[in-house]
């Protein structure tokens, strides 16, 4: 869990793409003007102690150091007895073994997401349908997931809903699903953009907000692959295009081959 938010806190910076999120410049700003003033106080005194100091304590620890022949053998010893060692040969098959289990990450990073060095637990949550009723991504496990946080104002989370809806209508019946989540939106707002806009995929609610908190606290959309164990294996901040041939096979295959 704790690599899923700490990776999600680098995403933004890491990939650009578009996406809807609170800028802070005013901070960066202090924390880069503060460092450089504290480095140009202390910059010149330690460089005036380490010059006389370090030449001089080397110079005269350095014969009383010499006449230790007993390193040598006490070294020679353990490299003897480290040589014989098979570990690398016993990492190869579980290093193979971790490559194909994510036999997707080639796949998906060429599509611009994050890969998860191993599928990772998320917090559980509670959002509502469109119909009012409570649930959560657990609801969907024996699936895998497009998790999508999104919202009616935000311009680049809307470029990407007709996309969606391609991949979606596309593995419709499989073991594949779309929960896609509005952020601190009422169900009025929602209830009216969907009206003027065809969309079928499922749609949930998230009225205050604090579901998506842990999850878009970066900006949106953004977007999480659940495996069937509801796990995150790959993420992505910012909006792409999900009906090309490369993204509706790659979900399709993960519908058919993860366990």
């Amino acid at each position: 869990m704790r690599t899923v938010f700490a990776t999600i806190a680098v995403l933004g910076a890491a990939l650009a793409l578009a996406s809807c999120s609170n800028d802070k410049p005013a901070d960066e700003a202090a924390a880069t003007s503060g460092p450089d003033q504290s480095s140009q106080t202390s910059s010149p005194a330690p460089v005036e102690k380490e010059e006389p100091v370090a030449p001089a304590a080397q110079e005269a620890k350095a014969p009383q150091e010499q006449p230790a022949p007993k390193e040598e053998p006490v070294a020679k010893a353990p490299q003897e007895s480290q040589q014989p060692a098979p570990a690398p040969a016993a990492a190869a098959p579980a290093a193979t073994a971790v490559q194909d289990a994510l036999w997707y990450a080639d796949r998906f990073e060429q599509l611009g997401f994050y890969v998860f060095p191993t599928p990772e637990p998320i917090p559980p949550f509670t959002v509502k349908t469109m119909a009012g009723a409570d649930t959560g991504a657990e609801a969907l496990k024996g699936k895998v997931v497009l998790l999508n946080f999104w919202a009616t104002w935000c311009p680049p989370c809307k470029a990407e809903m007709p996309s969606i809806e391609v991949l979606y209508k596309e593995l419709k019946g499989g073991d594949f699903d779309i929960m896609a989540i509005s952020v601190a939106e009422k169900k009025a707002t929602v209830s009216d953009f969907l009206d003027a806009n065809d969309y079928t995929y499922p749609m949930y609610l998230d009225e205050t907000g604090a579901a998506s908190a842990p999850f878009a606290g970066r900006g949106i959309p953004t977007t999480f692959v659940l495996d069937k164990q509801g796990r995150a294996i790959a993420g992505l901040i910012g909006s792409r295009s999900y009906d090309g041939d490369d993204v509706v096979s790659l979900f399709r295959e993960l519908s058919e081959r993860l366990p």
